[in-house]
Formats: structure tokens, C-alpha cells, sequence
């Protein structure tokens, strides 16, 4: 009964560190290696989305995209090796989906699960409007 309970807490223990939001100090720390060129930033939200606003350092590559197998392949082997993948999205859903699309194709992507408005607090700077 103890090792049952055991077990169960470490579980739980470890679903929550592994769910837990983004702390902002990350967030922090994730912008420094976006402005270094060690990571990219990549927006999953849609066309009409990044057309409103989106930030200057992130690339667009909409999660209707993602969703087909062929395309998703096609993304998953275009990704830089070399850099650290981060994506978000409005509120960390569909960032958190897309991950997982494409980690199935051999990307180490880490999803956002924060909101866009976290990003800009982080120092993230939105582009102009065109």
C-alpha cells in the first residue's frame, strides 16, 4: 500500500514538473538565445494571426500546416540541427500539439505553454504592422 501511494505521488510529482508553465526567467533566458542565434522561435499560430501581430525574432509555421504528415515532414527536416527549437502560440495549446507533431519526425522542439503577451513581457519585441 505504501509503494502504491509512493508511486503515485512520484508520478504526480513528475507530471508536474514537466507541465508546469515556463517560469519568466526562462522566458529570459530563451530571448538571450534567440537574439545569440543559439535557438529559434517559431510561431504556430495561423496566417491571419501573425498578419494581426507577432514577434520580430519568431518564423511563421502555422500548426494547419503541421498537422499534415507530408508537410510536417517537410518542416521537420528544413529545422536547424544546431539550435535550440522553441514554438508558441496564443495561449500554449496548439504550440504544445505542434511539439509533438513534430518530435515524432525527430525535432527536439520545446513547446511555449505560455501566453503571447508573456513572450513581449519576456522582452520580446513585436514587428512593425506592415
Amino acid at each position: 500500500m505504501q509503494r502504491t501511494i509512493a508511486s503515485i505521488g512520484f508520478i504526480f510529482l513528475i507530471t508536474l514538473l514537466l507541465t508546469s508553465p515556463v517560469a519568466a526567467q526562462d522566458l529570459k533566458e530563451i530571448k538571450k538565445k534567440v537574439d545569440q542565434k543559439k535557438a529559434i522561435l517559431i510561431d504556430v499560430r495561423e496566417k491571419a494571426e501573425w498578419d494581426k501581430s507577432h514577434y520580430a525574432d519568431a518564423r511563421l509555421i502555422p500548426y494547419s500546416k503541421i498537422m499534415n504528415a507530408k508537410e510536417a515532414q517537410k518542416i521537420a527536416k528544413a529545422l536547424p540541427k544546431d539550435k535550440e527549437i522553441y514554438c508558441h502560440c496564443m495561449v500554449g495549446k496548439r504550440a504544445e500539439r505542434a511539439a509533438n507533431i513534430l518530435k515524432k519526425y525527430g525535432v527536439k522542439i520545446v513547446p511555449l505553454k505560455v501566453k503571447y503577451a508573456d513572450l513581449r513581457k519576456a522582452g520580446f519585441k513585436e514587428a512593425p504592422k506592415k
